[in-house]
């Protein structure tokens, strides 16, 4: 008789506690009803697929539990961002109206039928006075969760704000009533959001609201193997140890991704069957299917990765060049942090890294399907297979011909579609001109096709590497990819078979050739290797590419150094 689940691993969309495994409420979740007793209002942000929604729907079915406080739920997601001043305030009002109407509590939809004055209120006033008007006829005090905050435009974030705090102000001197406390929810900080204005050519931020941010956590390694185990007692399919272990490594606790992983696996990989035991080897299977479709949480990082601002991020990170946060701390850094596309090290100085294994290789694969590779170029490396070894001197010989031969084709014929949104315009960062006054060829306020070695100046080369090598997983051969980081040099792991090959990535001049030696080395320790390989790009202008190639070798008599100059 064929099993069936009664829950399912959730990958998107708000998760029912009858229908879905969940893990329990997150950290900040007593910290959110300690914000709304004291009253006032705050920010809650993560990112996507982090359990926003849920989150906020459980505070509301608590909150309209406990007899306590009435609760609404809201979503101004549909506001736009194309529209007039007018349009805008319409809009978010009518939104307002209809999360009434179908709010949780019946005597909050009751409240709905009495407000035909409505259309008498000036536009950009009406979101006061309707929850100033739900305030003074209902017996409790009213609590506000607007989700989805980052979909606003600056100019309707900043009405909202003000509106707020116009009721707030005025309950304050006790004009009127004004719900308790509002909790505005999104992928973006919205304390951190810009407003549309500049001050010294920088944004100004939004002041004095919210008076709190919360910040969703990751979950940890036991809450990946608690959520597992819901599914071992529904079914009776048993994960082993280094299954939890494998997909904490690949999502560092993102927990859309460890639910990704376990649907994956338990639905294509394994077929529905109970009977067989899911182990790591699995949830690495489910990783790479999931990194070679269009996933739409993969999308949504390849679009960012069309925006000049995070670009200018991405290439620092990847070829280590200084960012730490006190050095780039703009709006494009604090963003990417936000959605989870990188993270901050363990400690501040240790610099900015992706968020997570699968978030590396997303933007690995994204940026290099964006470069030119002349096909007729690149001949079959099957030749350099030695049984269940690779010739990693001779194909790092033939990529120094293919980059002597191709680079500058590859330079010239690299373009990337630039996007930007209508409010938003992508200003000077530290990163790319931090001796120059800014001059206007230096913004980019249009869209369109932009090359990418002018966006990627840093990060070209080693991303050059890594598509040339990508050829080799056709043949069974695995890259990983590790970004430089701050360290001023990128380290690289492949392996076929049984074997594995360190590689350093680094520019000259970037590193003396001893401190580059002795990273190698110690890559060769971890890899238990005899021998490693250091690429090193020189970018001096004056020199031809075939004067910039050249091959060291040094040798301890422990293992051996190759230096491979391009």
């Amino acid at each position: 008789m064929e099993h069936i689940a009664k829950k399912y691993f959730k990958t998107c969309g708000p998760s029912k506690p009858d229908h879905d495994y969940m893990l329990p409420l997150p950290d900040i979740f007593p910290q959110m009803m300690r914000r709304i007793r004291e009253g006032g209002c705050f920010a809650v942000h993560g990112p996507g697929r982090s359990g926003k929604t849920t989150l906020l729907q459980s505070l509301d079915r608590e909150i309209n539990g406990n007899g306590e406080f009435y609760s609404m739920d809201c979503n101004l997601s549909c506001v736009g961002w194309k529209k007039t001043d007018i349009e805008t305030a319409k809009s978010m009002s009518t939104l307002v109206t209809y999360d009434v109407q179908r709010s949780r509590p019946a005597t909050v939809r009751a409240l709905a039928e009495q407000m035909h004055w409505l259309s008498k209120v000036p536009p950009s006033y009406r979101i006061t006075a309707i929850f100033s008007f739900l305030s003074e006829n209902l017996d409790r005090d009213l609590i506000v969760l607007i989700d989805d905050m980052e979909w606003l435009s600056e100019y309707a974030l900043k009405a909202l704000l003000i509106q707020l705090r116009i009721g707030f102000n005025a309950s304050y001197d006790g004009l009127c009533r004004f719900p308790k406390s509002i909790a505005l929810t999104g992928r973006i900080d919205v304390s951190l959001r810009p407003t549309g204005e500049q001050i010294n050519g920088h944004y100004s931020v939004t002041s004095d609201f919210p008076t709190e941010s919360l910040r969703l956590s990751d979950c940890s390694l036991e809450d990946i193997h608690r959520l597992y185990r819901q599914h071992t007692c529904y079914t009776g399919q048993a994960f082993a140890d280094d299954a939890a272990e494998r997909s904490w490594y690949w999502s560092e606790g993102q927990p859309w991704l460890a639910n990704a992983f376990a649907a994956k696996v338990t639905r294509q990989i394994l077929k529905d069957d109970p009977l067989q035991t899911i182990d790591g080897n699995h949830i690495d299977q489910a990783a790479t299917m999931l990194l070679s479709r269009n996933d739409d949480r993969f999308r949504s990082f390849s679009d960012r990765l069309q925006l000049p601002g995070y670009l200018r991020v991405i290439d620092a990170v990847i070829a280590g060049s200084n960012t730490r946060p006190s050095a780039v701390f703009e709006e494009h850094v604090q963003n990417c942090l936000d959605i989870a596309l990188l993270k901050v090290g363990r400690y501040w100085n240790s610099g900015i890294r992706p968020a997570h294994p699968y978030c590396r290789d997303v933007i690995l694969k994204t940026l290099e399907y964006r470069l030119y590779l002349p096909r007729d170029s690149v001949r079959l490396l099957t030749g350099f297979r030695r049984g269940n070894t690779l010739d990693m001197s001779g194909i790092l010989s033939m990529f120094q011909d293919f980059w002597i031969e191709n680079a500058s084709e590859i330079e010239s014929r690299s373009f990337v579609h630039v996007h930007k949104r209508s409010e938003i315009t992508v200003t000077k960062t530290y990163l790319d001109f931090p001796d120059k006054k800014p001059t206007p060829d230096m913004y980019f306020s249009e869209s369109g096709v932009v090359k990418l070695t002018h966006l990627l100046n840093e990060s070209f080369c080693l991303l050059v590497l890594t598509a040339f090598l990508r050829k080799l997983v056709d043949m069974g051969a695995e890259i990983v990819g590790d970004f430089a980081m701050g360290s001023e040099s990128a380290i690289i792991t492949l392996s076929y078979g049984q074997t594995s090959y360190p590689i350093v990535c680094t520019i000259k001049g970037r590193l003396p050739k001893e401190e580059s030696i002795r990273r190698l080395r110690k890559h060769i320790v971890r890899c238990d290797s005899p021998e490693g390989w250091i690429v090193l790009f020189d970018r001096d202008p004056e020199k031809t590419r075939k004067d910039k190639s050249s091959w060291e070798i040094d040798s301890d008599g422990w293992n051996t150094a190759f230096i491979v100059g391009c």
